[in-house]
């Protein structure tokens, strides 16, 4: 397949991420079943609240998932159990988890709508389309809500688009909802060599690890921020012209694509008014006024955003292929290209429906 270079282009509204009050969701019986990995930070440290939250609504089955297999395994349990609403407790990489097993496994007829909880350490996915508050309390809030018909404001509801990424070498399709490569993935390598550290103090190591980059950026130390070799190219939201010229190979610092827009400190990737379906965000080999932009980030607050001339480009998009050597996150588990140049291809997959209360 052959696609068009990366531009800049301008957004287009999508429905997929609007939140509203569903008044299906309102009549729908729901019968929530609960999966929690144990060793997600947050869900570590609330451990007995959960269980306790749980043990007085005992006809909802409670789950405990830690790898994929255990994630399978728990969602056909499900599946049979025939809920309709799957209340999911962990961080970006048990989300991740149970979408790759949702869309490529498919153990339920009809997909059930999803309740996250910030079980996790970032929760990236969670906090932009999940429930507030810790996982304890927030589980117990939603049981109320549901199993006792608490009066309380009708409940909410987000269908967000996935990702789906696959290309030479994956064996099936990765679905998630932000993927990175370049920077991105130094950063998260970096969290991991000093996690028990980096984990209890998420605010501050968040800012540590950002800063620590952003020097190098601007330092021009190579060594500490080696930028990306890569092509990237794209198909624009509504376009079907799959046939024009590949774009060069370009050096980039950062690839960044998704279907959520609120990232660690606040930070905005896609400044295009009114994008809410997927989008991508590169940063050159040599961005300029690079602290102006990222403060302009944070929030969104910008008035001017950051312009293609300076090395930044940002777009809504069909499909991304980024041809590369080297390693790539999706929701922040690392997968590797194993030494070879190979096309990683990102569109957009399935909805899914996220409730909040």
């Amino acid at each position: 397949m052959t696609v068009r270079p990366a531009h800049l282009l301008p957004g287009r509204s999508l429905k997929c991420r609007a939140w509203t009050c569903n008044m299906e969701m309102k009549n729908r019986q729901l019968r929530p079943g609960i999966i929690v990995n144990p060793r997600a930070r947050a869900n570590s440290r609330s451990m007995r609240g959960i269980e306790k939250a749980v043990a007085g609504f005992p006809q909802v089955p409670f789950l405990k998932a830690v790898t994929p297999d255990d994630m399978q395994k728990a969602l056909f349990q499900l599946a049979a159990r025939r809920i309709n609403l799957l209340v999911l407790s962990g961080g970006d990489g048990t989300v991740h988890a149970a979408a790759c097993c949702l869309l490529n496994r498919t153990p339920f007829r009809t997909l059930p709508a999803v309740a996250l909880i910030q079980g996790g350490t970032a929760n990236l996915t969670a906090r932009n389309l999940g429930l507030g508050g810790r996982p304890d309390k927030a589980i117990h809030r939603l049981l109320r809500r549901i199993c006792n018909n608490e009066k309380a404001r009708e409940p909410e509801v987000r269908r967000s688009c996935t990702l789906k990424v696959h290309g030479p070498g994956l064996e099936e399709p990765l679905y998630g909802f932000l993927f990175g490569a370049g920077l991105i993935c130094r950063g998260i390598r970096f969290f991991h060599q000093k996690a028990e550290i980096m984990g209890k103090y998420r605010v501050a190591s968040n800012i540590f690890i950002m800063a620590r980059f952003l020097l190098a950026l601007a330092s021009g130390d190579r060594k500490a921020a080696t930028p990306l070799t890569a092509r990237v190219g794209s198909i624009s939201q509504g376009s079907r012209n799959e046939d024009s010229p590949a774009p060069p190979f370009r050096q980039f610092h950062l690839v960044l694509a998704g279907t959520i827009n609120k990232l660690i400190l606040g930070i905005r990737p896609c400044w295009i008014p009114g994008a809410q379906g997927p989008w991508c965000t590169t940063v050159g080999e040599r961005p300029r006024r690079l602290f102006f932009n990222l403060a302009g980030r944070i929030g969104g607050l910008a008035k001017r955003p950051p312009r293609l001339e300076d090395g930044y480009s940002c777009q809504v998009f069909r499909k991304i292929t980024v041809e590369f050597n080297g390693d790539f996150t999706v929701d922040g588990e690392l997968y590797s290209t194993h030494g070879r140049q190979i096309p990683i291809t990102i569109e957009q997959g399935p909805r899914l429906e996220f409730l909040k209360i």
